[in-house]
């Protein structure tokens, strides 16, 4: 939904042995709990194989998919999950991969959802305290504001002026990435149409490298 145009060109770099790199899908929560009653859902079973699918279609294999089930991560936009929680995990899957880049959300989480907004923290933990593996970056994928997220190829020049990396699809993974989108069958009322229609997100990423917080006295 977020992250097609970086999937993308990662891969089609990755053709050549030189410049091959490997990618791998963590995603913190399938939408259940040990409380169905608290689930914003209650689909997560179905949710995990549409995101197995989904991953398929853009090139991601099965055993490049790790999907983690919580009882303290319910998926739901009414609960901010615990930042060393969330940064342990990415941080444990990280060094078990050898992961050079880790990309995520930013702060605002694209769509202000509470779980998007937690991976954030949890990288902002690892960064604050030193954790982050040597080697390894983290970068975020720039939020911009309904206007702009909603503007489609509109927003190509407004991105290449702000972004230092911006990565952008071709007219072939815009389709494929589309489709990618309607293996979410489940998740997929009205306004995800227009999305997967007008979002800029499906053509354009623009990625910023998180960097530790200056501490003043």
């Amino acid at each position: 939904m977020f992250f097609a145009p970086t999937i993308q060109q990662i891969k089609s770099t990755s053709r050549h042995p030189e410049t091959f790199t490997d990618i791998f899908i963590l995603c913190l929560s399938i939408g259940e709990t040990e409380q169905l009653i608290r689930d914003f859902y209650k689909q997560g079973n179905v949710r995990k194989k549409e995101l197995i699918q989904s991953c398929s279609i853009l090139g991601v294999p099965l055993g490049n998919v790790f999907i983690i089930q919580h009882t303290k991560m319910p998926d739901s936009p009414h609960c901010i999950w615990r930042d060393d929680l969330v940064g342990r995990i990415i941080l444990k899957y990280t060094n078990m991969l050898s992961a050079d880049v880790v990309i995520s959300f930013d702060e605002h989480g694209v769509s202000g959802h509470p779980n998007h907004i937690s991976l954030f923290n949890g990288l902002s933990y690892l960064t604050d305290e030193d954790l982050v593996p040597v080697g390894c970056r983290f970068l975020v994928l720039k939020t911009v504001n309904k206007l702009r997220k909603y503007c489609s190829i509109f927003d190509f020049p407004l991105s290449f002026c702000e972004d230092d990396c911006v990565l952008i699809s071709s007219p072939l993974y815009i389709l494929r990435a589309q489709k990618a989108m309607t293996a979410h069958y489940s998740q997929l009322v009205w306004f995800r149409w227009l999305y997967i229609l007008f979002s800029r997100y499906m053509i354009i990423n623009s990625l910023v490298e998180l960097k530790k917080k200056n501490k003043t006295d």
